[in-house]
């Protein structure tokens, strides 16, 4: 990589600053350059102080007349400036503050004309101002960037620092990048193409912008570069990939299998479960690696062309495994998957950390034998004498739920081995690139139950009338999901404002309430043998009310459960409120969610309104990735910074697409 030399080649960075920038995550030229400033200062937009909203910083222009110093803690000292300034044509004398460190010199002469960039503030009643900024009107450098400072006292790294040793490293770069193709030459044909910067000249104008339109034209050239970089570090990262063979043989024997699994189906497989299953098989007869994401919305049918992925495998003469976040999402799989085999006379198990010793043994053995069995598990699947002998294909559903090592550890099973992930967060093509870079991506539509559940928000004073309806749709024989954040009240939580609902003090509530009714309660420190009991009770329609945590997100198929209540709304992320929603209007019936809450500030209230409107889970995803950003979103990168620094994902959509067409159409 060009710029990879480490910043103390620079005169202005020796041992210790470079010990302060590496902690700050800068380890190299091209990270220097790329640490941008977090506003801008632009002196050529003079304010009156009047004009100035409170609390809104400006830049006002004055004649200093004379100053004054105060000292007010060790290393703290006040400033007070008498200031003439200029204002609808009469003279006004005004004074302005500043606070600044004792080591620090001051250097204003009186009766010279200065620019004051900070924030207006409301004193005994009057407009004050508190300078952060002061620079002689006389200067060249109208826009001046302001950086983040780092560390504290006469070790801090602050603007100084910043404008010198990045003005050094755009020097040192210009003559890197200059001197130097490969990507960089790229993307000097997309500058061409689009009118774009220099890039060279892009970092300078980011940096050091003589103007407005300098640095607008900038921004767009870093943001495009930005994005043709990740894409081609993603082609690169997929070629290198694609070079190395697999250590298993091509899957094409198991076609044959998975045709006959199809035909025997209670129902037809829709378009886009035909299109991704196509690109899978393809992948999997491939010597090389699968790297493959397969996304699609709540109900959208993924498990069922995973399980055809496996038996393909299995078809194969090889083994294949499936790991999973939870033992009720294990268990749906489990049935989902017999159904299919059984006819076809194929093996499936589930392993978990609740099966018995000898089944698990039995298991073990089978594995080593290199009998070709598909394995479906928890994080069981993870320990070390769990030995694949001849694994095919992994998949991984709800990869989020998985840190990265998780992850690693499966695939470390058997080198090089097909991958599957699994996401029920479909997102657009901007966004997938984004947040997964390196994986083809295969998309399921929308199944028919899309608009099947409406969405309410409930307030607090209104929560009686919504159990009494609650009784005439459970009197009907409807059963109802009512989830809460929390087992049981610890008192450990500081946010007064928005009390925890807890499953266990709900249940004790809604019995007084339901007293006609069978209300029980679900959570993680159950044993998974009184989870399993509970849950099959439900589906059989034993037990009207299930109170729960997270734990039903997931892997819970009761058609007859028409009714999700969900407290404390606020302290879920959209996605996974829309996973809720998936629970209901699973059968024939019409369905209702019904959200509970304190939402207070309008960012809040919007969120809200957004999820009540849409159930849309590729929208969803994309608000969230607007408030939340992706690592939270996907799970895929859940250690490290962004390489996108002032890129947008979702902003930027028209940029990403720029760039995404120019490659395919260069073929690079």
């Amino acid at each position: 990589m060009i710029l990879s030399e480490r910043t103390s080649i620079l005169k202005s960075i020796g041992p210790k600053r470079e010990t302060k920038l590496k902690e700050a995550g800068i380890y190299n030229i091209y990270d220097l350059i790329n640490y941008f400033p977090r506003t801008y200062i632009n002196y050529e937009n003079v304010m009156n102080i009047n004009q100035i909203a409170v609390d809104s910083k400006a830049v006002i222009k004055g004649t200093v007349l004379a100053y004054k110093e105060k000292k007010l803690k060790r290393h703290l000292k006040l400033l007070t400036i008498t200031t003439l300034f200029v204002e609808n044509g009469l003279e006004v004398q005004r004074d302005i503050s500043k606070f600044y460190n004792t080591y620090h010199k001051v250097s204003l002469i009186v009766g010279k004309e200065y620019f004051f960039y900070g924030t207006a503030k409301l004193f005994r009643g009057k407009k004050a101002f508190t300078a952060e900024e002061i620079v002689e009107t006389k200067t060249k450098k109208l826009i001046r960037p302001v950086y983040s400072v780092i560390g504290k006292g006469r070790a801090q790294l602050g603007q100084n620092f910043w404008e010198k040793s990045i003005q050094e490293a755009l020097i040192y770069a210009n003559e890197q990048i200059s001197n130097k193709g490969s990507m960089y030459s790229l993307y000097h044909n997309l500058t061409q193409e689009l009118e774009l910067l220099p890039l060279t000249k892009a970092y300078v104008g980011i940096h050091i912008p003589k103007n407005i339109s300098e640095l607008n034209a900038a921004v767009i050239t870093i943001k495009h570069w930005e994005a043709f970089k990740a894409k081609i570090d993603a082609s690169i990262s997929r070629t290198n990939r694609l070079k190395k063979q697999c250590d298993i043989s091509v899957q094409e024997k198991g076609i044959e299998l998975v045709k006959n699994a199809i035909s025997n189906l209670p129902f037809a497989l829709r378009d886009s479960q035909i299109k991704a299953l196509a690109e899978i098989q393809k992948d999997m007869c491939s010597p090389y690696q699968m790297y493959r994401l397969l996304q699609g919305d709540v109900g959208s049918g993924k498990t069922v062309v995973a399980i055809l992925a496996m038996l393909q495998s299995i078809g194969s003469g090889l083994q294949a495994a499936m790991m999973v976040p939870t033992e009720m999402l294990a268990s749906q799989h489990i049935k989902a998957a017999e159904k299919i085999f059984k006819d076809l006379g194929k093996k499936v198990y589930l392993l978990t950390s609740s099966t018995e010793n000898s089944v698990r043994k039995e298991i073990l053995a089978k594995l080593k034998t290199k009998e070709p069995i598909a394995l479906i598990g928890t994080h069981a699947l993870l320990q070390e004498d769990v030995i694949f002998s001849d694994l095919g294909l992994i998949v991984i559903d709800e990869q989020h739920k998985f840190g990265v090592k998780q992850r690693e550890t499966l695939m470390q099973k058997k080198h090089l081995v097909d991958t599957l992930y699994m996401s029920a967060t479909p997102i657009p093509r901007t966004m997938a690139f984004a947040i997964y870079r390196e994986l083809d991506i295969s998309t399921l539509e929308a199944s028919s139950r899309v608009g099947k559940v409406k969405s309410y928000f409930v307030p607090e004073y209104k929560k009686t009338d919504l159990y009494n309806y609650l009784k005439v749709e459970l009197e009907q024989e409807n059963q109802a999901y009512v989830i809460c954040p929390s087992i049981e009240n610890t008192h450990s939580d500081n946010n007064e404002s928005s009390p925890m609902v807890a499953v266990l003090n709900l249940k004790s509530e809604l019995e007084e309430i339901f007293k006609d009714f069978n209300v029980v309660a679900i959570h993680g420190k159950l044993k998974e043998n009184e989870k399993h009991e509970i849950m099959t009770k439900f589906n059989e329609g034993e037990i009207d009310l299930l109170v729960a945590t997270s734990l039903v997100e997931v892997g819970i198929h009761n058609p007859n459960a028409n009714i999700l209540v969900i407290n404390n709304c606020e302290r879920f992320g959209l996605s996974q409120l829309h996973q809720f929603r998936g629970r209901v209007g699973r059968g024939k019936e019409k369905a209702q969610c019904f959200l509970m809450g304190n939402i207070t500030g309008e960012l809040a209230k919007q969120r809200i309104k957004f999820f009540l409107e849409t159930d849309d889970g590729s929208k969803l995803a994309e608000y969230d990735f607007k408030l939340r950003g992706a690592g939270e979103l996907s799970g895929v990168k859940q250690h490290g910074k962004s390489e996108f620094r002032i890129l947008n994902p979702v902003e930027d959509k028209e940029i990403f697409n720029n760039v995404i067409d120019f490659i395919e159409k260069e073929r690079i």
